[in-house]
């Protein structure tokens, strides 16, 4: 165990030693693939923001578009140090894009999207279907005209048509059977003598 507690405290030793000899070497403090220092940040996607390319000081305030995964509040803005927002643990790689589970991040404050009505119809702004009033379908008052008539006045007026008028039967009556007077022949009246009319 003892030897093992040497061995490390040599390691650690040799692996400070390295670093100090490549900074007296380099002449100054060890620089990553943009330049940057340990105490610095390549500005790399901030660049427009900041003014100026290339490394800027950890503590370097930068703002950026967070995506949430919230559906009342989809993004926020947030203003960090360029050291939480770019690099391994950042949301920015330093060429710009996006690391993985900030793939909707963008730099510069939240762009505020208004938000779509899906009722255009219905007062005020509806973002669910479910918000929608649903209204009956309108009553054709006129079906037998094409289309969809919501008012008589629509509707061409027609005169009602009014059956043929047929005067009343009256059934036939019988008249009444006349008895024909009964004619008496003239016969002359016995014992009385005739006169004829021209004698007198």
């Amino acid at each position: 165990m003892r030897r093992f507690i040497i061995m490390l405290v040599i390691g650690i030793v040799l692996f400070v030693g390295g670093i100090a000899a490549t900074v007296a070497k380099a002449g100054g403090p060890p620089v990553d693939e943009y330049g940057c220092t340990p105490s610095e940040t390549y500005s790399g996607p901030f660049s427009a923001q900041l003014g100026v390319t290339g490394c800027v000081g950890n503590g370097t305030s930068v703002t950026f578009c967070h995506a949430t995964s919230s559906e009342t509040n989809p993004f926020v803005t947030l203003t960090t140090a360029i050291a939480a927002a770019v690099g391994q643990a950042g949301h920015f790689y330093e060429n710009g894009t996006t690391q993985a589970g900030h793939e909707e991040d963008y730099v510069g404050p939240c762009v505020e999207v208004p938000p779509v009505d899906v009722c255009p119809d219905d007062e005020g702004i509806q973002t669910s279907e479910d918000e929608c009033t649903v209204e009956p379908p309108p009553v054709d008052v006129c079906p037998d005209l094409e289309g969809v008539q919501t008012s008589t006045d629509d509707c061409p007026v027609v005169p009602p048509v009014e059956p043929p008028v047929e005067p009343p039967v009256t059934p036939p009556t019988t008249p009444p059977v006349k008895t024909p007077p009964t004619v008496v022949p003239d016969t002359p009246v016995v014992g009385v003598p005739s006169t004829p009319a021209d004698t007198l």
